[in-house]
């Protein structure tokens, strides 16, 4: 369903418009799971056409996107984050390899073991940590229900391997046990229902397949979720007018309580900003965006649910080989039973 701007390059690869015909291979009804089929007039480019389900069901395939889905719904704070950021986060476009570590880090592998692999990403946004892994996985099939889609498919829709859908968590529009490894990092904490959210995609995962997941960690002392209270769902104009107000405010605070000796980095978590200048090696503009884009993103969300480790535990009931793969961080990997499961797909 991917396509891209013919006779161009990016990222090393030669764009086409070329529609992949095998995508009905990955994508299914979601209410129904049953086999779609594509209606268009050109078989052979496809940008805009449509999917229908023998259950009656039809979905619009927009702009070379399958919408699964009639809005945003709860994401449209998300929509708004990723479109005005998109490339923010990629690591080929900025150097600094930090979706790279953060996906070998909460995956407990390196980039390299996907080859071969199925690999889906739940709740891809514009495709941080697609950008990491579409030139290891043999597949890679990415859904997100905000518009940040859009974004995803313009940087990441003409990779051969990667197929993209806007699509509900709750309903995912995948095959059921197409992949080899599932992913969520940063994604169910935002939903209405973290478990549900989490527990719909298992059945996505072949027998003997794992799932991965990063989410917020709750603790007693949470500035954020305090603040929240007044900013949580804030419409635009007035939510892009009071995070570029806020954040640099916040990192001037931020920087000034991390300069007081022995305590101050404990200081700084008062102060609910995302100010990385004690992680990363940025230039001050990169500070500065991506100060912006994740201070939106814990403030400015409709719904944010940090979770306990006991909480992943119960999520992950009937799994296997739990494992945390950051003591100190909610990420989780774990194991289908390989007696249970789908066909896979492949």
């Amino acid at each position: 369903m991917a396509l891209a701007s013919a006779g161009t390059t990016w990222n090393g690869y030669e764009e086409s418009r070329t529609m992949k015909p095998d995508a009905t291979r990955y994508f299914v009804c979601p209410h129904c799971h049953g086999d779609l089929t594509l209606q268009a007039e050109d078989r052979g480019e496809v940008m805009d056409g449509r999917l229908d389900c023998g259950c009656g069901r039809s979905y619009p395939v927009v702009r070379g996107v399958p919408r699964f889905v009639e809005g945003e719904a709860y994401t449209d704070t998300f929509g708004r984050q990723w479109t005005r950021w998109a490339r923010t986060q990629h690591d080929s476009l900025n150097g600094l390899g930090i979706f790279q570590r953060r996906f070998e880090s909460y995956t407990g592998r390196p980039v390299e073991a996907l080859a071969g692999k199925v690999v889906v990403d739940a709740g891809c946004g514009p495709g941080g940590f697609i950008d990491v892994i579409e030139r290891q996985a043999r597949v890679v099939i990415g859904f997100d229900l905000s518009v940040a889609i859009d974004a995803c498919y313009d940087l990441h829709g003409h990779v051969p391997s990667v197929y993209l859908a806007q699509a509900d968590i709750f309903r995912p529009p995948v095959r059921p046990g197409v992949a080899d490894l599932l992913y969520t990092f940063g994604v169910v904490q935002h939903t209405p229902e973290p478990e549900r959210a989490f527990r719909a995609l298992v059945p996505l995962v072949k027998a003997g397949g794992e799932i991965a997941l990063w989410v917020y960690r709750r603790h007693f002392f949470q500035p954020v979720l305090w603040l929240r209270r007044f900013t949580a769902g804030m419409p635009e104009p007035r939510a892009s007018r009071f995070i570029e107000w806020y954040v640099p405010r916040a990192c001037a605070v931020s920087g000034a309580v991390g300069r007081v000796p022995v305590v101050g980095h404990y200081l700084r978590r008062i102060v609910p900003v995302a100010d990385y200048r004690s992680l990363y090696q940025m230039t001050e503009e990169q500070y500065r965006e991506w100060a912006l884009m994740d201070t939106h993103d814990g403030l400015i969300t409709r719904y944010t649910y940090p979770q306990r480790w006991r909480d992943i535990q119960r999520w992950t009931a009937g799994l296997e080989g739990l494992q945390r793969t950051l003591p100190r961080e909610i990420a989780a990997v774990a194991r289908v039973p390989a007696t249970t499961g789908h066909a896979h797909a492949s």
